[in-house]
């Protein structure tokens, strides 16, 4: 049985909704009031899927430490945790991959556990990142979706393709050997 403590579960999202209109419509109002409830359950409930997630990578790690998926007609780690998690292979390669990937982005993997990103931007992360920039990558997954990772990420080395698909998701993120902070202002920072 897994048991994760939901004082410790950062919501998703920790946007704060548009204020409540002055001089509005009691129906706007209402409208308003149940919009911003189902935001913030949406964010907790996130939260407590990406914090379950987080515990089934560290229950991978101890499955691959310990051999438990090694048996009759099981020949690899996702195969196994499809068979006992009912997920899809897509799932399963994304909890291994994260978790051969658990001793080299701390953070990355700190923020899953805590409920702060979800294994689809987790997985993207642990595919393409440099252990050096753990923490730069888990920043950005914070605030980026999958797809902006997804084309974000594999250009990692790429300074003009990571100034164009990263514009507008805050702080520059650095790449490798990107420190000339003249290059970030020609390429709109």
């Amino acid at each position: 049985m897994c048991s994760i403590p939901f004082a410790t579960v950062i919501p998703m999202s920790t946007a704060i909704p548009p204020l409540q209109p002055t001089g509005a419509s009691p129906a706007a109002i209402d409208a308003h009031r149940r919009y911003t409830s189902a935001t913030q359950d949406l964010a907790e409930t996130a939260g407590l899927i990406n914090a379950a997630h987080g515990r089934l990578v560290d229950l991978t790690i101890v499955t691959m430490a310990e051999g438990h998926h090694i048996g009759p007609g099981l020949h690899t780690i996702g195969q196994y945790l499809c068979w006992q998690l009912g997920v899809s292979t897509s799932v399963a390669n994304a909890l291994v991959r994260v978790a051969k990937r658990v001793d080299e982005l701390p953070t990355l993997v700190a923020a899953l556990r805590a409920g702060q990103i979800s294994l689809d931007q987790a997985e993207v992360v642990a595919r393409y990142v440099p252990t050096e920039y753990d923490a730069s990558a888990t920043e950005l997954a914070k605030v980026a979706t999958v797809k902006q990772l997804k084309a974000l990420l594999p250009h990692f080395r790429d300074a003009d393709i990571l100034a164009k698909v990263s514009r507008g998701l805050g702080a520059p993120m650095t790449g490798i050997g990107m420190d000339d902070t003249l290059k970030f202002a020609e390429r709109g920072w």
